[in-house]
């Protein structure tokens, strides 16, 4: 049986069908997590990916924006510092629970800053300290429990600070997410990939001849390729280059200079491993015969994670006025690759797992979101009268979603463990069927607030 549902079903043409049946998916995917409250702080799994949805929602579709979010709970839940740098993620650790209540505290101002967000910021703080402290290797970077999850949690924050407009307390937080922090944190993460691709170098055959990258990553000793680490019943070892280059990519320009050649070279290797299928290899290859074809197609392995990766690449530094350069081959084979791969992920993106977004469909859906960016931009400003294409896939597969609990009760779709979560359940479905109506909804396809049509919450939803 494969991993996914097959379906042939082209793009429906009634839109305005297709936008009432999300509105209604995503009132009753409301209802169902208000119902079914997360004793878990976790924004993967727990309460704290509950109040992104909330906050996704107060964005996207503000009429909708129920008035239960769970911010109390959230404050409740104790703080922790992480004791390693691989448990000082946004996703996974109290890393998370500690930006959210700054986030909090920085969306309702008190004018005073009390004992809850010191500690916070402290946690923050004392974690920067810790990933950035340790022994130089190649470990510890990824996106759900590492460095990389880390950096994401300082680029949330300061966007958040740059919405808020400010408070009397806010330079304490301006100090913790300040540039010097940043960009310390990004040359770690880079000098430790650059160890990591000198070990690969040293693993590979000495006759086999295989371009290695500039830099690479590992996780408990396993090199892998998408866009998260899985939880332990998904994979118990991996690395995620992509969500690692991810991160690196959403900082600010000046950030990026000294390594962004190797950033370039790195993200052409990785060009270079996709599969005659689109898809990419979970794990990078150790020997020059080539491996057989992946059938993993989510976002923490397979091509989602991949195609979010190189739309930002293009996204970001091909417009007019980029900082920085890529050089037209590599843009040119970037939307190569990203046509192939959104072929791909729309036939197998109906995934069995379930509909969150870290293997289930939504990571399918912001996928082919971020396909539209660049491929229906593309085409739309060579021709004005181009219909968005990729962005009828996503939408198309969005609404074979709304079928999620007759899929499960016919034993097509497995229902996750934690089905109400952003990352494995229905919170995170909600999240993608709430940027499809907001898209249907505006005129000639722009974006409310600058924002972009793949802000996958917890990974690609805020700007510096």
């Amino acid at each position: 049986m494969p991993r996914y549902i097959p379906h042939d079903s082209s793009p429906s043409s009634d839109l305005t069908q297709i936008r009432a049946d999300l509105v209604q998916a995503v009132q009753a995917g409301v209802a169902r997590v208000q119902r079914h409250r997360s004793s878990k702080p976790s924004v993967y799994i727990g309460v704290g990916g509950h109040l992104l949805m909330y906050w996704h929602l107060a964005v996207t579709l503000p009429e909708l924006q129920p008035c239960a979010a769970p911010t109390v709970e959230i404050v409740l839940f104790p703080l922790t510092h992480a004791d390693s740098s691989a448990h000082t993620s946004f996703l996974e650790t109290g890393i998370g629970t500690a930006a959210l209540v700054l986030a909090q505290h920085l969306r309702t101002p008190s004018g005073s800053t009390n004992q809850r967000e010191k500690a916070a910021t402290r946690v923050i703080a004392n974690a920067v300290k810790t990933a950035t402290h340790e022994a130089l290797d190649d470990d510890g970077c990824e996106v759900l429990y590492g460095r990389a999850g880390l950096l994401y949690a300082l680029l949330f924050l300061r966007s958040q600070l740059k919405h808020s407009g400010g408070d009397a307390d806010s330079d304490v937080l301006e100090q913790l997410v300040s540039d010097d922090t940043v960009k310390l944190l990004v040359d770690d993460i880079v000098a430790r990939g650059e160890a990591g691709a000198k070990a690969y170098a040293d693993e590979l055959l000495a006759n086999t001849r295989q371009r290695v990258p500039a830099l690479m990553w590992r996780w408990h000793g396993k090199r892998y390729l998408g866009g998260a680490h899985g939880l332990a019943k998904i994979c118990t070892e991996d690395v995620d280059p992509a969500g690692i280059l991810q991160m690196l990519l959403r900082c600010p320009p000046a950030m990026l200079t000294p390594h962004w050649d190797a950033l370039l070279d790195t993200l052409e290797w990785l060009l270079a491993l996709q599969q005659p299928s689109g898809n990419w290899p979970h794990k990078a290859p150790h020997y020059a015969q080539a491996a057989g074809e992946e059938e993993l197609v989510q976002w923490c392995h397979g091509a989602p994670g991949l195609l979010i990766l190189f739309a930002t690449l293009l996204r970001t530094f091909r417009a007019d006025n980029a900082p920085l350069c890529v050089p037209e081959p590599i843009a040119h084979a970037c939307r190569s690759a990203l046509g192939r791969g959104g072929v791909l992920v729309y036939e197998r993106g109906l995934l069995r797992k379930g509909v969150g977004l870290c293997h289930g469909v939504a990571g399918s859906v912001y996928a082919l979101l971020a396909v539209s960016d660049v491929l229906d931009a593309s085409r739309k400003a060579r021709d004005p009268r181009a219909t968005g294409e990729w962005f009828k896939k996503a939408t198309q597969l969005a609404h074979l979603a709304r079928s999620y609990q007759q899929l499960e009760a016919r034993g097509e779709m497995s229902t996750p463990d934690r089905p109400y979560s952003l990352y494995e359940g229905v919170a995170g479905m909600v999240c993608a069927w709430a940027d499809i109506v907001q898209h249907l909804d505006e005129p000639h396809g722009e974006r409310k607030r600058g924002r972009n049509r793949t802000e996958m919450p917890g990974y690609d939803d805020f700007d510096v």
